[in-house]
């Protein structure tokens, strides 16, 4: 067989791959779609969860400061506070705003569409729970650099980080995973990435996506 004969072929077999993305990314899209447009409905209950766990996991934050997770009154994105209090300085506590959709719902809900959008054999029964699980830990530890970063700030800096991370370096840390939005998407991209293929699926398709090429060539 010719080249030219094979080229037709390797046409055929490399053409539905762009197709499949795009019903991939579709999928993507929707579910997403979806999840932002429940958001209304879902606010409320999903603000009281992240405020609860923020209490749960932050809030004896050291033998002499702690954290309280509260309702921000302001209208706004930024739907929850922050509360940071010192045992060295009385006086008034200092406060962080974040915004809870941004935080943790956008990442959660942009990896649920991944993962909801993949099919066939990749999609596992453990991708789901171990991705929340991974996306949460993501969340997790962005709370944590902006309170750190909070405590610095309006305080003498705690004693947890002042040796190992400087101030510029916690700053560029809180810019990019807090206020970048992109962080959230790029997290959860990632993290699909690593529940929903394994090594044999590379071995398997990589040698099968360079022979096609070739006989194309």
């Amino acid at each position: 067989m010719t080249s030219a004969q094979a080229t037709p072929a390797a046409s055929r077999t490399l053409r539905p791959a762009p197709l499949r993305v795009l019903f991939f990314a579709a999928r993507v899209a929707l579910i997403y779609g979806l999840s932002c447009a429940l958001w209304p409905a879902l606010h409320s209950t999903y603000a009281r969860a992240f405020r609860s766990s923020g209490n749960a996991v932050f809030g004896a934050w050291g033998e002499t400061t702690s954290t309280r997770f509260q309702p921000n009154p302001r209208v706004g994105h930024s739907d929850v506070k922050v509360v940071l209090r010192s045992d060295k300085h009385p006086g008034a506590p200092g406060r962080v705003q974040m915004s809870s959709q941004r935080i943790g719902f956008f990442p959660t809900a942009f990896l649920v569409a991944l993962i909801g959008a993949t099919a066939g054999p990749r999609r596992r029964v453990w991708q789901l729970p171990l991705g929340l699980l991974l996306i949460h830990a993501f969340v997790v530890a962005r709370v944590w650099l902006v309170i750190q970063l909070g405590f610095r700030t309006q305080f003498a800096r705690p004693p947890a980080l002042e040796t190992f991370v400087p101030d510029t370096m916690l700053e560029l840390l809180v810019l990019w995973t807090f206020d970048e939005i992109t962080s959230s998407y790029l997290a959860a991209l990632l993290v699909w990435g690593l529940v929903a293929f394994r090594a044999e699926d590379f071995a398997r398709r990589v040698p099968a996506a360079a022979t096609a090429v070739a006989r194309s060539s």
